[in-house]
């Protein structure tokens, strides 16, 4: 079994919604500059790391955590609660929005997000905002070893 396993620090963002416009005419439908950027963010980082190493093969299991800086105006008592995981965030961006920056990895980490078989993600509260991603070569002869 193959991983990677990357950060994007910051403030998560989800994928926007196509937008679109008008040029010369034409209707034109584009990605907003903010999810462009956001996916670009998530490209280098996981660029950085796949320097000489071929890209994941076969079915893939991709697991997120989505790390939330709580609000400034919150009370001691419920930071401890938050930072602790007894609150989590239940804002957005929406969870399947968050999934879909797996697009930017596409001939990064992996030829197709078509690969992906698997799917976790966890939105948490943490001192720090940012994004963990780790995908996984899914090994199905291994798995079928310990069933027998």
């Amino acid at each position: 079994m193959r991983s990677v396993t990357f950060t994007v620090p910051g403030p998560v963002r989800g994928k926007g919604r196509p937008r679109t416009g008008i040029v010369a005419g034409h209707a034109m439908i584009y990605t907003d500059t903010k999810t462009r950027n956001y996916e670009a963010e998530v490209r280098a980082a996981a660029a950085n790391l796949m320097l000489g190493q071929p890209l994941l093969v076969g079915p893939l299991s991709v697991r997120m955590t989505a790390r939330f800086a709580p609000p400034a105006s919150t009370s001691r008592r419920k930071l401890a609660r938050m930072l602790g995981g007894y609150e989590r965030p239940t804002t957005k961006p929406d969870s399947d929005n968050i999934l879909k920056v797996m697009d930017a990895l596409n001939g990064v980490v992996f030829r197709d997000d078509a690969q992906v078989c698997s799917v976790a993600l966890d939105k948490i509260f943490a001192d720090k905002p940012g994004l963990d991603v780790t995908i996984s070569t899914i090994d199905f002869a291994a798995e079928l070893e310990d069933i027998i």
